[in-house]
Parts: C-alpha cells; structure tokens; sequence
C-alpha cells in the first residue's frame, strides 16, 4: 500500500488515479493494520478530499466513489491504526459525514460505509 500511496500523490491523470484506486480498493479489502503507518495520514487526506471535491462529471464521481471505498477498507476493523490516529486528524468527521449524506448519489450503500467508517452517529451528535 505505501508505494500505491506515493503513485497516487503524483500527478497522474484522472484514469490512472481511477486504475489505481481500482488496485487499491481490492488490496485494501480486508486489511489489517496494526500501527499507524507513515503514509495513512497523507493517504487519507487525500482521499478525503477527493470525495469532497465537486463531483460535476463522472470522473470525477468514479474517483470519490472509489476514494471512499479505499477508506472505509482501511478504516474498517483497523480502529487504533486508522481512525483514531490518522482520519480523526484529517477530517471534521461531522462535516464529512453531512457531506456524504448530502451527495446526490448517496444511497443505502453509502449509508453503510459510514457505520463502517464508525462515523454514522457522529450526524447526531
């Protein structure tokens, strides 16, 4: 995942940043992380602006989509190496939860990669 990480902080067009989220998304599926590694937080933040950037064209709601599907797989069963240490100081989890919320493709999927993420009843908070 580190190296997927740097390709990704490279400039790269739309597509390869798509192919690559592809990758990421099956090699994160299921991951365990034990730590925080050095490269999550900056990971993760880019991710997260990713699915907060406009989503006017559908390059660019492919790139959200995926984004959020990479975060929630690191982010899910890996509480002390992700959440806690790295997105929690990336994001205001609220604001980023209203955000996903208020997407026109929000969907019951969605719904459900905020209780992955732990982060559905940060709305009611």
């Amino acid at each position: 995942m580190p190296i997927l990480a740097r390709l990704l902080f490279s400039a790269i067009s739309n597509e390869k940043k798509i192919k690559l989220l592809s990758v990421m998304q099956d090699i994160s599926y299921g991951i365990k992380i034990s730590w925080q590694e050095s490269y999550l937080s900056e990971l993760m933040k880019q991710l997260t602006d990713w699915i907060v950037q406009p989503m006017s064209e559908p390059q660019y709601r492919t790139i959200g989509h995926k984004s959020l599907t990479v975060l929630v797989n690191l982010c899910y069963g890996n509480l002390p190496a992700t959440r806690i240490y790295a997105l929690m100081r990336t994001i205001d989890t609220k604001e980023f939860v209203v955000h996903l919320i208020n997407l026109k493709w929000y969907t019951h999927y969605f719904e459900q990669y905020l209780k992955k993420l732990y982060l559905y009843g940060k709305i009611r908070s």
